[in-house]
């Protein structure tokens, strides 16, 4: 082998060298975004099913709520007491709306 090719094939595996160690390092920038989604992923499904667990139980609420609703829409002497109730929600909201500006 001459020097030339000696010199030439030294700064090839040197250039090879350096573009491997700028893949890994390219390679664990990756692998490190890939962990932080993993993380964030983990985290936002423990909040969604947070929140699904909440929305049926909210649900559950309103299905009780509006069945005691129902019986007492039933019942005559119970109605005049809904109109009241009704009527003052809505003045109160009228007044509050006019409070705001």
């Amino acid at each position: 082998m001459h020097k030339r090719d000696k010199v030439l094939e030294e700064s090839i595996e040197k250039t090879n060298n350096h573009k491997i160690d700028l893949l890994h390092t390219q390679v664990l920038e990756i692998k490190n975004s890939a962990l932080v989604i993993h993380e964030e992923v983990k985290g936002s499904n423990t909040f969604l099913n947070t929140l699904s667990g909440s929305f049926d139980k909210g649900k559950q609420n309103i299905t009780s709520v509006y069945g005691r609703f129902d019986n007492m829409l039933q019942q005559k002497n119970n109605r005049f007491s809904i109109y009241i109730g009704g009527i003052l929600t809505i003045l109160f909201i009228i007044v509050w709306k006019f409070m705001l500006g």
